[in-house]
C-alpha cells in the first residue's frame, strides 16, 4: 500500500469518527449553563427562550434541558441563512 492511499484511508476513517462523535453530541443534553454558553447569551435568556417556547426543552421534575437538536433548530428558526450544521461545529 502506498503512502497516499495509506493517508485516505486514515483520512476516511477520521471522517467516520467525526460523524460518530457528532452523532453522540446530538443526544447529548444541556443545562441553562451549558446552552447559555454555546449560544453566548445569559442564563436568565435562556431561561426566558424557555419560558415563551422559542426554544424547546424537555422538563425532568424541575429540571430544563435542551438536546443539540433542539438548540440548533432554534438557531434556524431565528436566523436568514439557510447554511446547514456540519461536524465542524465544536461543543462549548
Amino acid at each position: 500500500m502506498n503512502l497516499e492511499r495509506l493517508f485516505s484511508e486514515i483520512n476516511k476513517i477520521n471522517k467516520k469518527l467525526d460523524e460518530l462523535e457528532m452523532t453522540q453530541k446530538q443526544n447529548y443534553v444541556y443545562n441553562a449553563d451549558e446552552v447559555a454558553g454555546y449560544l453566548r447569551i445569559s442564563k436568565n435568556k435562556v431561561y426566558e427562550l424557555w419560558k415563551t417556547g422559542e426554544l424547546k426543552y424537555v422538563s425532568i421534575g424541575t429540571r430544563k434541558i435542551s438536546t443539540l437538536k433542539q438548540i440548533k433548530n432554534f438557531i434556524t428558526a431565528n436566523t436568514n441563512c439557510e447554511e446547514t450544521f456540519n461536524n465542524n461545529i465544536k461543543i462549548i
